[in-house]
């Protein structure tokens, strides 16, 4: 059966990387894991399938994304393509100047440090969405307004339900999304990688390769994610 080739296809690459960032909310319970030779060959394998070509590759990690050695050659590959890269980081490190956009973590565990990475995205023009989590807080849409104050070059939001994975047994919140700058082209956004997102799948596919190189419904620690 031949896709349907209208439908723009995101594929959410999982590297594996070392961390030492502590974030609140973490998916992760271990960091660093993974086969790093399987997920370029599943990159290669999905970027050579005529069926499904590949409109924007979107990169997570079970650890800092641009602590994982293949990152900076991944993002050069894809430029040199013309395939639009996202980030989903929390460090600095992870922000280069070929990024179609950055997905900067802005929690309250987070923030000093994810300062540095949204105001490095901003100077180098890189639209840049901040995340944060639902955690039951009544002062959630208060937090989003007062980081767009601080930060009025950013182009959206995410706000993502809590879920019970990696060292967190706590699920929590509704996850939702929005824009402070519509003129602003933030390529596939958000991109429904982990469970709680998966009502975001709007009008693209995505399809999900974790730190083992292999397809799956998600990615993520969710315990239940991938049954």
């Amino acid at each position: 059966m031949t896709s349907n080739s209208n439908i723009p296809v995101v594929l959410a690459l999982e590297l594996s990387a070392p961390c030492g960032e502590h974030c609140e909310g973490c998916r992760y319970s271990e960091h660093g894991i993974g086969n790093p030779d399987a997920v370029r060959d599943a990159l290669e394998k999905a970027l050579r399938n005529p069926e499904a070509p590949v409109a924007e590759v979107h990169l997570v990690a079970n650890g800092e994304p641009g602590r994982s050695k293949d990152f900076k050659n991944i993002i050069s590959m894809l430029f040199k393509r013309g395939i639009p890269v996202s980030v989903a980081c929390v460090n600095e490190i992870s922000v280069e100047p070929e990024l179609g956009r950055a997905e900067v973590s802005a929690t309250r565990t987070t923030i000093e440090r994810s300062r540095k990475a949204i105001l490095k995205a901003l100077k180098l023009n890189i639209p840049t969405t901040i995340t944060l989590i639902d955690d039951g807080s009544e002062d959630m849409d208060k937090r989003v307004e007062e980081l767009h104050g601080e930060f009025p070059g950013l182009a959206g939001y995410l706000i993502r339900a809590l879920q019970a994975e990696g060292l967190s047994q706590i699920s929590h919140g509704t996850t939702r999304s929005g824009r402070f700058s519509p003129e602003i082209p933030m390529g596939i956004f958000p991109v429904d990688a982990y469970y709680e997102a998966r009502g975001f799948s709007g009008d693209h596919k995505t399809i999900r390769i974790n730190c083992w190189g292999q397809e799956v419904p998600f990615l993520g620690g969710y315990v239940d994610a991938n049954k």
